[in-house]
C-alpha cells in the first residue's frame, strides 16, 4: 500500500511539473506568432515582434492557445 501511495504522489508531482511547463500557441487574427505560458508572456511576445493595436483587441484563452483578434 505504501508503494502505491508513493507511486501516486510521484505521478501527481510529474503532472504538476508538466502543467507548469505547458506553453500555449499565441494566435493573432488566426495566425500563430509564437508560444507563451501567461498573458504577461503574450504581451512580451507581441512587443518583441513589434505588434501593436490601435484599438483594444478581442482576447480569449483556451486550453491550448491564446487568441487575439483585431480589425
Amino acid at each position: 500500500m505504501k508503494a502505491h501511495l508513493q507511486l501516486l504522489q510521484h505521478a501527481q508531482a510529474r503532472a504538476v511539473r508538466l502543467w507548469l511547463m505547458l506553453r500555449k500557441k499565441v494566435y493573432v487574427n488566426d495566425r500563430v506568432i509564437g508560444e507563451a505560458r501567461t498573458w504577461n508572456e503574450v504581451e512580451a511576445l507581441l512587443e518583441s515582434k513589434g505588434i501593436r493595436f490601435l484599438d483594444k483587441p478581442g482576447v480569449a484563452e483556451g486550453p491550448t492557445a491564446f487568441y487575439i483578434s483585431a480589425a
